[in-house]
């Protein structure tokens, strides 16, 4: 039996809200894994430190060469960002096996039990 327009209408709706969900869902895991706190593990610290080392020299040579100014300033502020971003991303790197448990505690704390799959109906 041939599919009317509108059963295919509706199956491709359906299957857009379901993936429309799972984007949802994939973006709680992800937001919650940006916004929680991240304790140093093994080597970070380290990491984070040299990150520091060689922004602080690369500043310092940013006042030995560069005049004061307005783009010597944002200079610093670009680099304060590099530092943060780069920092951050040491922070949020997870181990393969810490996946599955980091992905459970964020469902748990964004309450992701209450996403509802909008093609399935149920919770």
């Amino acid at each position: 039996m041939t599919k009317s327009f509108e059963e295919r209408r509706d199956e491709t709706i359906a299957a857009a809200q379901r993936a429309v969900a799972q984007q949802r869902e994939h973006q709680l895991l992800e937001l919650g894994h940006r916004f929680t706190y991240h304790a140093p593990k093994g080597d970070q610290v380290e990491r984070y430190q040299k990150i520091r080392r060689t922004a602080l020299e690369f500043a310092e040579l940013i006042v030995e060469l560069c005049p004061l100014s307005r783009e010597q300033s944002v200079a610093f502020t670009r680099l304060e960002e590099v530092v943060m971003f780069a920092n951050a991303a040491i922070a949020r790197e997870v181990e393969l096996e810490d996946e599955a448990e980091a992905e459970a505690e964020v469902l748990t704390e964004v309450g992701a039990e209450d996403i509802t799959d909008p093609g399935s109906g149920e919770r």
